[in-house]
């Protein structure tokens, strides 16, 4: 649809009933769109949208991850934490899929790169003589990273989407 036909109509309601009506009419002429249930088409506009494991705030312009994937990555730090605890042994390949998990959380999480890089150190050294699916001795560094990690991604604070800039401070 371009912004033409967007523009004649009255309001908001008024267009959804219209786009429904569009669909219905496209429906009854043609075999492709007879698979399309209204129920499941979304025309009504969002403020707030979750994709991905992340919300998206449209009205706060905001961002943060949903509840379900805080809990699932919070279990999995500390189910790698309680396995370094005890055997202090780890494959290398397990550590890597750590790390790229956590990756996804430099877009909420501002110091997150840092700390990333703290726990690719260990993993980068041990690489240099064994290959990704021997085992490695990990130190008590990392286990302080998760640490951070779990209260990080516990906290869950909004990442606003629009970066405030001060072009001028004014001191007295």
């Amino acid at each position: 649809m371009d912004q033409n036909y967007l523009g004649k109509r009255q309001d908001t309601r008024t267009e959804v009933n219209n786009i429904r009506k569009d669909i219905e009419r496209l429906k009854s002429t043609t075999y492709v769109l007879n698979t399309i249930s209204i129920d499941k088409c979304e025309t009504e506009p969002k403020q707030v949208i979750t994709f991905l494991g992340w919300i998206l705030n449209l009205k706060e312009m905001n961002i943060k991850m949903s509840e379900e994937r805080k809990s699932k990555m919070i279990q999995a730090l500390k189910d790698r934490r309680t396995t370094i605890y005890k055997s202090k042994n780890v494959k290398i390949r397990q550590l890597a899929a750590l790390i790229g998990r956590l990756n996804f959380f430099r877009l909420q999480i501002k110091e997150a790169s840092s700390y990333l890089v703290e726990l690719d150190k260990p993993k980068i050294q041990v690489l240099k003589t064994k290959s990704r699916d021997e085992m490695m001795i990990v130190n008590k560094g990392v286990i302080r990273e998760l640490k951070w990690w779990i209260r990080r991604i516990g906290d869950n604070q909004p990442k606003l989407l629009i970066n405030k800039t001060i072009t001028s401070m004014l001191t007295t």
